[in-house]
């Protein structure tokens, strides 16, 4: 390090359910000022860190005579030489100017959410959210060697995307929860080239390969180690083939018959064409009950048949019935295929999940949207979902709760897809969905940081910009000449705005003046 600095740090001492605090002077650096002399870091060193600092945190909670730390940031913390991190001790006298350090306005607003504008009483929720916002500090500080793999970067955006779900049932309860999820370092190893059977092209191939007899999909119903170890030379009294022939073609049947499955939902998925789907569920030749339970969910899709409202109710009914049907089974193949399932059948069971989802989705029977929510809120804690998938579901549980006016959870999923969603239109309408929800759940403050987010990182979205005037406008504690103050400077960055309906509205509402550059709110 370029010069020694000490400080007092906790020490923390675990006794069976208990943790007994004291208190240990070091030499080092707060991590935020190491952050900018050591740039580059390795993984294990990065992941360690996030490790230490939630079991640390984990150990405080459990301390009866503080039960919370309350000021969890980078300024907190302090990195010895040794690259050991531990939390400040701030009751310490000799902590005392950085303490204050971290009570400046800027420091405060990037590590409490909003609406808790100073570190107040301590809050297990507080901590937190400040966890998650200093892993999102740490991840944006540093260049990580070697780097994150993308399962490694989905799980952590998860973990603080959990954690700063503020006051919400879908934010972390505890930090022991944060220490399970959080990954941990494995010592590289050679991968193996994975192909896998994605989409139409792909699935297709696998089917051509099956009926060539070349190679399996998906793992058979009778393990092949079993098959092995049968006697190959004993002979069935009919036919003449020998055991292991028969097992073989057994396999072979079901597999391709697997494949078609496969191929079918991803016509229905992904492609949206689902005469073709049902083309391939009528191929799998075995009456598969999962394949005869799809039929009846697909065919409400196809809209050949124009029924009336009595028979269109029957048809809804049977395929809710069905979809019930379908999640028990594919449950208990999950069950038989055993925990260590392959990344195939995860892969099949998560488009199962949404093809649950969106034959729910297309339903108006009374609890389909429950079903939509309570599915989506399963898959969405699963660990090993492609950001698209996630993306997707996310976006049919926002879309559910918007029907079922559960505002905040909502709003919360549009949180989790914004940190996912790169185009910029689509942006647009997810930060003015946030803003009507927010303002829906009387979350006001939400509502103005939404839009502030948003109007800097859009610029070019009048929307949210005349979003953020009503707001401030139809605030009575807001001051007058704030409101004419914002008005003016988006006006300043574009003129616009003038022209756009909204606007005018809230000119006629709000007594709104404007005459050149000078800008008054008489109401």
């Amino acid at each position: 390090m370029a010069s020694k600095e000490g400080y007092d740090v906790l020490r923390l001492i675990e006794h069976g359910q208990i943790c007994y605090i004291s208190s240990e002077y070091i030499e080092g650096r707060p991590l935020v000022w190491w952050l900018k002399y050591h740039p580059n870091i390795s993984k294990q060193q990065l992941l360690a860190w996030m490790g230490s600092m939630a079991k640390q945190l984990a150990k405080i909670h459990k301390c009866k005579k503080k039960s919370c730390y309350q000021y969890v940031n980078p300024y907190s913390m302090v990195v010895t030489e040794e690259g050991e991190l531990y939390f400040l001790d701030l009751e310490a006298g000799a902590n005392e100017g950085i303490r204050k350090r971290m009570l400046r306005r800027d420091i405060r607003e990037h590590f409490l959410p909003s609406g808790d504008s100073y570190y107040g009483k301590g809050r297990i929720s507080l901590d937190i959210y400040g966890l998650g916002k200093t892993f999102q500090y740490l991840l944006a500080s540093v260049r990580v060697d070697p780097p994150l793999g993308r399962r490694e970067t989905a799980k952590l955006k998860k973990i603080i995307s959990k954690c700063q779900r503020y006051n919400s049932k879908h934010s972390y309860q505890s930090v022991q929860e944060i220490c399970k999820d959080l990954p941990i370092y494995q010592i590289p190893k050679e991968k193996r080239k994975q192909k896998k059977g994605k989409r139409i092209a792909a699935a297709g191939i696998l089917i051509l390969l099956i009926l060539f007899g070349k190679r399996y999909f998906l793992s058979a119903r009778e393990p092949q180690e079993k098959i092995r170890k049968q006697e190959i030379t004993k002979k069935e009294e009919t036919g003449g083939k020998t055991i292991e022939t028969s097992a073989k073609e057994k396999v072979k049947e079901e597999s391709k018959e697997e494949a078609y499955l496969e191929v079918a939902l991803s016509y229905f998925l992904d492609m949206q064409e689902y005469e073709k789907c049902l083309s391939y569920l009528e191929k799998v030749e075995t009456k598969d009950e999962m394949a005869e339970a799809m039929k009846v969910v697909v065919r409400r899709f196809t809209g050949k048949e124009q029924k009336n409202g009595v028979e269109a109710k029957q048809e809804e009914k049977k395929a809710a019935e069905a979809l019930k049907e379908l999640e028990q089974m594919v449950l208990e193949r999950e069950e038989q295929r055993g925990v260590d399932q392959g990344q195939a059948s995860r892969e099949q069971k998560t488009s199962c999940y949404r093809f649950l989802i969106k034959g729910y989705e297309n339903m108006t029977l009374e609890g389909a949207t429950e079903q939509v929510i309570r599915l989506c809120e399963e898959c969405l804690d699963w660990e090993d979902l492609t950001e698209e998938t996630e993306k997707e579901i996310c976006e049919s549980m926002a879309l559910a709760c918007e029907r079922e006016k559960r505002a905040e959870e909502g709003a919360a999923c549009y949180e989790r897809i914004l940190e996912l969603e790169t185009g910029s239109e689509k942006r647009k309408v997810v930060y003015q969905k946030m803003v009507m929800l927010y303002e829906v759940c009387g979350n006001r403050e939400q509502a103005l940081s939404v839009c502030l987010r948003g109007a800097a990182e859009l610029p070019e979205c009048l929307e949210l910009k005349i979003s953020h005037i009503r707001l401030l406008c139809q605030d009575q504690n807001v001051d007058r000449s704030v409101c004419a103050q914002t008005i003016q400077t988006y006006l300043s960055e574009d003129p616009k705005i003038q022209e756009q309906e909204e606007f005018k509205k809230l000119q006629a509402e709000y007594e709104i003046g404007v005459e050149g550059e000078q800008v008054w709110v008489g109401k």
